[in-house]
């Protein structure tokens, strides 16, 4: 078994065997017996040889070489099962193929293999133990299991009786609501119409008017520039015309032939001349010709719409894996358990055969190519839209997972029996990505909403479409469309769209998300705003850039190897990958360069300050780009990935020459006049870190820059030992025109009060590029949502909260650190004779240097 074995010889003595997971061969037991001997027996031989091999054994030395026999290396432990009272584990042999798969029994494994596969068996113990829990919750276990399961759980298990899931489809009762509403509706109409001018509809509906998507077949000559101002503007399209985009369903999916019949087995039956076995076995024959499946050799069309869902195959093929599952009658999409695939598809999808109730739940984004068996059985398998009409997928490069290499990993399918109504509210698409997404079987409706109007005109999606324009009266100007979707077709969504849908008829849906030069801009948007926590963007950004540098250093190297060759050998012409990849990593260069200098920026003015859990670029976290976890000692260099960049596009520009010139890197830079590395040390102030617990690594910069602002700040006097200015300041003696001492920093200035505002919801703000002489106190109401279109929208006061990225009215980029609703003082501030207001808390105030002076005098301090 080459490849498999790593065999090692020597003299006496061993080691300690590095391997994570290492099954030893020779204690594989015999499959042969020649009698079967009794249990004392067996006992009494196992004893005797134990003996014989430890006299036989020489003492270990540690000096000397390994002696051992053939191991093989182990790549997973995917299962576990129990055989005559012992545990076996199901085995991935690296460097082998999935059919070479072996049960194990638990004798067999060695050192930290054996230690793997009992965390495998508890983790999959606590996995089973929440899936049991999410049923009962969900009302999927029948009431035998539930009663069982109820007398083993504790008190703090018990949870209250979630609402019956399973219902039947009232067609009355739906039919009654529906004419009553019309009914009203037609009287209002009435009542309309006769109250006077007819040459307009007077109905408030009538102002909610909603686009037909544009159709774009991908064979069309101009459908690339179409696609591509679709998505720069924002505006959905729907792709038409392309062949094989799901062809991973092709073993769930069968035709039904209808001008098939079964003459000769109803006859058969009649008649009662065949036998029981005769007439099963002309049945399945029937049923194979009625059923026929796609053609295996050419890529999945369902335009023709005749396809169905095989259950049984897709049972075989997905039953076992882990779902999440939401509840249908639910307006928020959160995700209410994970069951099994077999579970919910028994349960909850409708059957023909089967009439028994189903049950009112959603297989909401299951994320296929994470899961190690769907992955190696869904992956690799789509047929990818034309080059022109959708880019190269980047989100491919990202991660190096063993079931989904070179693969988007960000592919979903979701599932779902049809709806009277829209039962969710608006979302939106976050990340700066395109989504794509795709009926395989049903058909689906979407309401799809503009990117910009979603946020003015939708009121934060507080509004929904059918909402009363009394109400929310900029519906009326909110640009929507609404379109279904059918199989074949391909829904594109461009960043940031708010979408609803609804399955007309039971539904299984492929959805895909994408990235490539034309988004790489909102994507970097949303990398600074951390309005997607849920994905990497540095780890996405830094693993495709590199993965695209060792392809075109792939290529330069062989085309240098024929130019330097004696003779020279042909150089072929460039193909239209290369072409893209080159495309890409010009678009990335300036991309990876602005991350470069932000983060020279952020290195600078917020050196080991932890801004408050957000996921954006202020905050500083560095990563590890093979495991994707974040790490203080691994932090990313992009200077140096620029720099990589640029050495890449050079070689490319002169692979032809024999000799390629010498590359001279341009220096970054990122700060103008900055200050001395030890003024910004000494005026540094140590910050707390997770724990509680003061570090000298951690410090916020109070001044970074050479600006009249930060040299007067120099000149402030320090906070000393004094008394006087720790006295604490009775907040009803703080009145407007009085003069006080406020903090600044490690140092203290003099300030009048211009202003005192009660009870201000208030946002204490560290900004991106600014050291934090310049935090302050902003009201909310004065705070702008960032966006990647240039529209900053409104934010309400109840939706600001730590970490939040948020905008001033200058536009200056920042997090909030804290939100309070206290009184404010708008003071201000002498620096050196640079005059500043801002606003303070009584906590910053130390005492009042005079007392209330008059209006004259506070008319004097606002002229000075």
């Amino acid at each position: 078994m080459s490849g498999k074995a790593a065999t090692t010889g020597g003299s006496n003595g061993g080691s300690k065997r590095k391997s994570a997971m290492i099954l030893n061969a020779s204690t594989t037991p015999s499959t042969a017996a020649i009698r079967q001997l009794s249990a004392r027996e067996r006992r009494r031989k196992r004893k005797r040889l134990e003996l014989e091999q430890k006299k036989k054994e020489p003492p270990i030395d540690e000096g000397a070489q390994v002696v051992c026999e053939s191991f093989y290396e182990v790549a997973a432990v995917l299962g576990r099962r129990m055989r005559r009272g012992k545990s076996e584990y199901f085995i991935r042999w690296k460097g082998c193929d999935e059919s070479q798969n072996t049960w194990e029994p638990a004798e067999n494994l060695c050192d930290t293999a054996l230690s793997d596969a009992l965390q495998f068996a508890r983790r999959e113990k606590r996995r089973l133990q929440q899936m049991e829990q999410d049923e009962r919750r969900l009302g999927l276990l029948s009431d035998e299991d539930t009663t069982k399961q109820e007398k083993n759980t504790t008190s703090k298990d018990n949870a209250p009786d979630a609402p019956p899931l399973h219902e039947k489809h009232d067609e009355t009762q739906s039919k009654e609501v529906v004419s009553v509403t019309s009914s009203v509706n037609d009287e209002k109409e009435l009542q309309e119409e006769s109250s006077g001018d007819d040459m307009w509809n007077w109905n408030d509906t009538t102002e909610r008017k909603f686009q037909s998507v544009e159709r774009i077949h991908v064979n069309d000559p101009d459908a690339a520039n179409k696609t591509k101002e679709a998505r720069v503007n924002g505006i959905p399209v729907v792709l038409v015309g392309h062949v094989g985009w799901v062809n991973f369903a092709k073993q769930w999916l069968y035709k039904q032939n209808q001008n098939t019949t079964l003459p000769e087995v109803e006859n058969s039956k009649k008649d009662g001349t065949s036998c029981c076995s005769d007439l099963k076995q002309m049945e399945k024959d029937v049923e194979s010709s009625i059923r026929s499946g796609p053609d295996e050799e050419k890529d999945l069309d369902l335009t023709d719409g005749l396809y169905q869902l095989d259950m049984k195959r897709l049972m075989d093929g997905i039953g076992m894996e882990d779902v999440p599952v939401v509840r249908r009658d639910d307006t928020e999409t959160a995700v209410h358990g994970v069951i099994k695939a077999s579970k919910y598809l028994d349960a909850c999808w409708p059957s023909a055969i089967d009439s028994k109730p189903v049950a009112k739940l959603f297989l909401e984004k299951w994320q296929f190519p994470l899961s190690d068996t769907a992955g190696r059985l869904l992956c690799h398998k789509s047929n990818p839209l034309p080059p022109d009409v959708l880019g190269e997928d980047l989100l491919k490069h990202w991660l190096n997972l063993e079931q989904c290499k070179e693969e988007n990993p960000l592919q979903y399918l979701s599932m779902g029996r049809e709806e009277t109504e829209f039962s969710c509210k608006l979302q939106v698409n976050q990340g700066g990505l395109d989504r794509t997404m795709a009926p395989i079987v049903g058909q689906k409706e979407y309401i799809l909403v503009h990117r910009v109007d979603g946020t003015n005109c939708m009121y934060h999606l507080d509004a929904q479409v059918g909402d009363d324009l009394d109400t929310y009266p900029l519906l009326a100007q909110a640009r929507m469309w609404k379109t279904t979707v059918e199989p074949g077709e391909i829904l594109l969504l461009p960043h940031g769209t708010h979408f609803q849908c609804r399955n007309l008829v039971p539904c299984l849906e492929y959805v895909r998300l994408h990235l490539d030069s034309v988004n790489l801009l909102p994507f970097l948007q949303s990398m600074m705003d951390g309005d997607a926590p849920e994905l990497d963007h540095s780890g996405i950004l830094w693993n495709c850039t590199r993965r695209l540098i060792q392809k075109m250093d792939h290529f330069v190297n062989d085309t240098q190897s024929r130019v330097k060759s004696k003779p020279p050998r042909r150089v072929p012409p460039i193909c239209k990958e290369i072409i893209q990849t080159v495309h890409c990593l010009r678009s990335l260069r300036h991309i990876v360069q602005e991350v470069a200098r932000r983060d020279a920026v952020r290195k600078a003015v917020k050196v080991g300050v932890n801004c408050h859990q957000s996921s954006s670029m202020l905050t500083p976290l560095s990563f590890d780009t093979t495991t994707k976890k974040t790490d203080a000692k691994i932090a990313p260099d992009w200077n140096v990935l620029v720099q990589d960049l640029d050495l890449c596009l050079h070689e490319f520009r002169y692979r032809r020459l024999e000799k390629i010139p010498i590359l001279r890197h341009q220096k970054i830079k990122a700060l103008n006049n900055p200050l001395p590395a030890a003024v910004i040390q000494q005026e540094a102030e140590t910050v707390m870190v997770h724990n509680d617990t003061k570090n000298e690594n951690n410090f916020a910069p109070v001044v970074a820059y050479d600006t009249d602002l930060e040299n007067g700040y120099m000149s402030l006097p320090k906070l000393g030992g004094s008394t006087a200015l720790h006295q604490v300041v009775d907040p009803q003696s703080l009145q407007q025109g009085d003069v006080v001492r406020v903090q600044l920093g490690k140092r203290h200035a003099k300030g009048w009060i211009l202003s005192v505002e009660p009870n201000v919801h208030a946002a204490y703000i560290s900004y991106e590029d600014y050291p934090s002489l310049y935090d302050e106190f902003q009201p909310c109401e004065l705070l702008r949502k960032p966006s990647a279109w240039g529209i900053h929208a409104e934010i309400p006061q109840d939706s600001v909260k730590p970490g939040m990225v948020v905008m001033n009215k200058e536009e200056d980029r920042g997090i909030v650190q804290h939100v309070a609703c206290e009184t404010l003082y708008k003071v201000k501030v002498d620096v050196c004779r640079r005059q500043i207001e801002r606003w303070f808390s009584v906590r910053s105030i130390f005492r009042i240097e005079e007392p209330k002076n008059t209006v004259a005098t506070v008319g004097e301090v606002s002229a000075t």
